[in-house]
């Protein structure tokens, strides 16, 4: 009876359970993904929420142009975005590249750790200083830091699945990284959103405050728990990808280590092409959903609205994104990733037909499907796709992409209001958002057709 109670409690003692799950350091792909779920709340609370309402605060106090044009919210919005990403791109394949070529005395696959705990915790320094922010300089110049201290790191922490998981396991451990980075989204997002909802510059300041210390609180207990627990790490024979005449698509085949070279580095280019256009559809989307919101749905509390669709998102993602990874390793990537690209595009094309916030849901959860998919899958094959030796300076090249996307979909920005205007003059209403989300749609459809094809070729 004894041990039978024992047993009982063990199974509620906390801290017996995440002892040895930090004692197994980066043997846990839970351990390798943590991390992440931190970081993606800050991304997303900042990105769709945050930044929209300190940039409505700075329309109503100061007028800001460029080469002597006022910049509306829009693309005040894009503006900042835009030059963030500008610092994605520096600082996250350079980063990576000193991570690759560092020599640390504690094992090669430990060099990461020095990157990412300074990147962390300057992220969580750099986050609170929001609340500080009131006028555009500031926004900017936060939002900057928080950049550069976030990809400081990304950039070597995009290496750890190559670093430490074999490549019969990748598409688990993708899904497992992008499920924490789901769930961080929705959890931080979620509370931030409902946070900003009760936000009132002058009545009810101290709600942005809330928010703020929200995303840092979540981001420093997922750096602390992720720096601790690999502090140990695996070393283990963990081979490059498979050649491509060994049927690469064939999780056998990776399993039975058939690597005498890696793909071409042609295909690389065309998934980071590839990449890019997926990005720029969806970062449109995201970037003007909050305004899309208030203008077309109509409604007066476009936060509140938002918190649905957010909700709805992750759900889809959720859904589709840890299985997806598993699967992968199984079937091959190449079917996942194009009925990704299809799955979004009719989620995508969904928006142009429903209005109401309640209808909303059903393109939000479609579309969140098809993220799941994007992430779990795309990041396998790009692990796929690398060599070890160079994984984080390869990998890093992903921000370099992710700019190019976000140049086309935050850009989207600057010509909704003409055509909005334009499509008036025709009793077309809401003409920019039409085409924005058709665009969208189609760039969906092609990026899963291009990351299939580029499968087939491996």
């Amino acid at each position: 009876m004894k041990s039978s109670r024992a047993d009982i409690w063990r199974l509620f003692d906390v801290r017996a359970h995440v002892g040895h799950r930090i004692s197994l350091g980066s043997e846990s792909i839970f351990n390798l993904s943590v991390y992440a779920f931190g970081m993606a709340g800050v991304w997303i609370a900042l990105g769709s929420v945050v930044l929209q309402f300190k940039i409505l605060d700075i329309v109503e106090r100061e007028s800001i142009a460029l080469f002597s044009i006022t910049l509306d919210k829009n693309a005040l919005l894009a503006l900042i975005s835009l030059m963030g990403l500008g610092v994605v791109a520096a600082v996250q394949p350079l980063a990576g590249l000193i991570s690759d070529n560092l020599k640390s005395p504690s094992g090669a696959r430990s060099k990461r750790l020095p990157f990412v705990a300074v990147g962390l915790m300057g992220m969580c320094v750099s986050t609170l200083m929001l609340g500080f922010a009131t006028s555009f300089v500031m926004v900017l110049a936060v939002t900057m830091l928080i950049q550069l201290t976030g990809n400081i790191a990304q950039g070597p922490a995009n290496a750890l699945i190559i670093d430490h998981v074999r490549p019969s396991e990748r598409g688990h451990a993708s899904g497992m990284l992008n499920l924490m980075r789901l769930l961080g989204a929705g959890f931080v997002g979620v509370v931030v959103t409902q946070l900003m909802s009760l936000y009132h510059p002058l009545n009810a300041p101290h709600w942005m405050w809330y928010a703020v210390i929200v995303m840092a609180g979540t981001l420093l207990a997922t750096s602390v728990y992720t720096l601790i627990a690999l502090r140990t790490s695996r070393e283990l024979p963990i081979d490059d990808p498979p050649t491509p005449k060994a049927n690469a698509s064939d999780p056998v085949s990776n399993r039975q280590g058939q690597t005498s070279r890696t793909p071409p580095r042609a295909l690389f280019y065309g998934f980071l092409a590839a990449t890019a256009l997926m990005l720029a559809a969806q970062t449109s989307i995201q970037i003007n959903a909050l305004f899309f919101l208030q203008d077309v749905v109509g409604l007066e509390n476009p936060a509140q609205g938002a918190n649905i669709i957010i909700v709805a998102i992750v759900i889809g993602a959720a859904i589709t994104v840890y299985p997806a990874g598993k699967m992968s390793d199984r079937i091959g990537r190449g079917p996942i990733l194009l009925a990704a690209g299809a799955i979004g595009a009719v989620g995508m094309a969904m928006l142009l037909t429903f209005d109401t916030l309640a209808t909303l849901a059903i393109p939000a959860v479609t579309i969140g499907m098809s993220i799941g998919l994007n992430l779990a899958v795309g990041l396998a094959l790009a692990n796929d796709l690398v060599k070890r030796t160079t994984a984080a300076r390869d990998l890093g090249l992903l921000g370099i992409s992710s700019l190019v996307g976000a140049i086309v979909g935050r850009s989207s920005g600057f010509g909704i209001g003409f055509f909005n205007s334009l499509g008036q003059e025709f009793d077309i209403d809401y003409l920019g958002y039409s085409l924005l989300i058709g665009m969208a749609s189609l760039s969906l459809l092609l990026a899963g057709i291009v990351l299939y094809f580029i499968v087939k070729a491996r």
